[in-house]
């Protein structure tokens, strides 16, 4: 299983539990946002995994759905999950 699917599969309150940070990236402008999981679990639920919350998100520079969703688990510049943010430039 990829990495990334893994990541569409987490629940909200698995990364709160792991004590990872959550981001999403713009594919398209590649703006990067750092979200409180802690508000996205009041407004989805915990059990609502980081797929479908990618879904509802709309970038707020460029107005497409076009999110990519980055996991931070430690403090280093290379401690993301896929890969860290622009990356794919």
């Amino acid at each position: 299983m990829s990495v990334v699917k893994l990541i569409e599969e987490m629940t909200l309150r698995s990364i709160i539990e792991q004590g990872h940070g959550l981001s999403f990236e713009c594919d398209n402008c590649w703006r990067l946002v750092a979200v409180d999981v802690l508000d996205l679990i009041g407004r989805f639920g915990a059990d609502a995994t980081v797929g479908d919350v990618r879904w509802k998100l709309v970038c707020r520079r460029c107005n497409k759905r076009r999110a990519r969703a980055l996991v931070r688990t430690g403090n280093r510049k290379d401690e993301w999950m896929p890969t860290r943010p622009r990356a794919g430039r």
